[in-house]
Parts: structure tokens; C-alpha cells; sequence
């Protein structure tokens, strides 16, 4: 890529690569400079604002990833690939009213966009409490329903778990811990449903799978004391 680059100093895509092989070894400060010279070089391409952003969230420098994306938004209006990275970042960074105005925007271009269906669905039925929210994420998860990904099946019956109807709820998340038995948090959200259905036995199960090992996810602490409850 070094000679690449020596003989074609304008090679965007090398840089990107070059980039790309410096962030693997954890070489930040390489990285981020090959993926501001792409930028410089193909300005109007999302690759590269994607990739230096991406580099500053590895060293956990959020602010610096949102400054990345909205760099690109800047050039690059209203593209989904930026408006969903940076919803992830603004997610990372608990502003979830606006992660949740990114992912509306992205789905008023593409109404299919599944990341956003299903991001957008997981966030309003988190971190929104008023009917219309809860609605719209019910019509969000039907969407859901229809892919045969467990994290987007998941959500959907998470989302029918925060509606109250756990008769909608069961089905769909038995089937998603049947096919990934290995996530803790898919155990954690089966558990709560057969806890709140009444099944102590089978909620116990779940719930000491979701929290037997050192993980760490949004519901653990809810997923322990419901099980210390039992």
C-alpha cells in the first residue's frame, strides 16, 4: 500500500486501506491521518468520514466519532450509512431522542432500511412510555417479524414484552433463544416474559442463563433482581 501510494499519491482507496491496516494494529493516530487523506481526496465518498469515525470510537473518543459523521452529513446530506453511524454514537452516548430522530430520518428515504427498523423499534420501546411511541414500535416490529434474524425477532417480542402482550411476546423470543441460546440478553428478555406470565420455573431458567457470566447489557441489573426475587 506504501508503494501504492508513493507512485499515486491521489489513491484514495489505498489510504483507506492503509488506514484500515493501521487501525487493526491499534496504530490510532496512523489510522486516523490515511483516513483524513481520503476524505481530502474523495470529500463526497461516506467511506472515509465512516472509517475516521469508527477509528475515534475505538479509542472511545465519542465526541470525536459524532464530529466524523456529522463532518460528512455536512457534504453528504440526509445518507443513511452516516445517519446510522452516527444514531449508533449517539446511542453509545445515551442521547437517545436524537438517535431516535437519525433513524426516523434514514427510514423517510428507506422505509425498509432493516438496521433502523429495528434499532428505532429497540429504542422507543426502551426509552419512551407515551402510546404513540409504544405504537409505533408495535408497527415497527411487524416488519421485524417477517426477517428470520434472531436480534431483529428479538426486538420485535421485546417490544410486544413492553406493550404487555406477552402471549405476542412468548412465541417470538422462544424461537430466538432456540436459535442463539448464547446471548445472554435474549435469555434475560425470555426470562422476564415467563416471569411475568407467571412461570417461575421456566423464568428462573432464563434469567440464571442471562446472568450466570460477567456480561453486560442494558436490562442485567433488572434481569438479577427479578431472579434473586424467585
Amino acid at each position: 500500500l506504501n508503494t501504492i501510494i508513493e507512485e499515486n499519491p491521489e489513491h484514495a482507496s489505498a489510504h483507506g486501506l492503509l488506514g484500515a491496516v493501521y487501525l487493526t494494529q491499534r496504530d490510532y493516530a496512523s489510522a486516523e491521518q490515511q483516513f483524513q487523506r481520503q476524505i481530502e481526496i474523495e470529500p463526497k465518498a461516506a467511506g472515509g468520514y465512516v472509517q475516521l469515525a469508527q477509528a475515534r470510537a475505538a479509542q472511545q473518543n465519542l465526541d470525536g466519532a459524532a464530529e466524523a459523521y456529522n463532518s460528512g452529513l455536512n457534504v453528504l446530506p440526509d445518507t443513511p450509512q452516516l445517519l446510522i453511524g452516527l444514531a449508533g454514537v449517539l446511542e453509545r452516548q445515551q442521547d437517545y431522542d436524537a438517535a431516535i430522530s437519525k433513524y426516523e430520518q434514514v427510514l423517510e428515504q428507506q422505509p425498509d432500511n432493516a438496521i433502523s427498523i429495528n434499532n428505532l423499534a429497540a429504542l422507543l420501546s426502551d426509552h419512551r412510555t407515551d402510546a404513540a411511541s409504544l405504537e409505533k414500535a408495535a408497527e415497527l416490529a411487524e416488519k421485524l417479524e417477517k426477517t428470520n434474524q434472531p436480534a431483529f425477532l428479538d426486538t420485535a417480542g421485546w417490544v410486544y414484552y413492553r406493550k404487555g402482550d406477552y402471549d405476542k411476546a412468548l412465541p417470538l423470543l422462544k424461537r430466538v433463544v432456540d436459535e442463539a441460546p448464547q446471548v445472554p440478553v435474549f435469555q434475560y428478555h425470555l426470562g422476564m416474559t415467563y416471569f411475568q406470565k407467571g412461570d417461575k420455573a421456566a423464568a428462573r431458567e432464563h434469567l440464571t442463563l442471562a446472568t450466570d457470566g460477567d456480561y453486560s447489557y442494558q436490562g442485567i441489573e433488572e434481569a438479577r433482581a427479578t431472579l434473586e426475587s424467585l
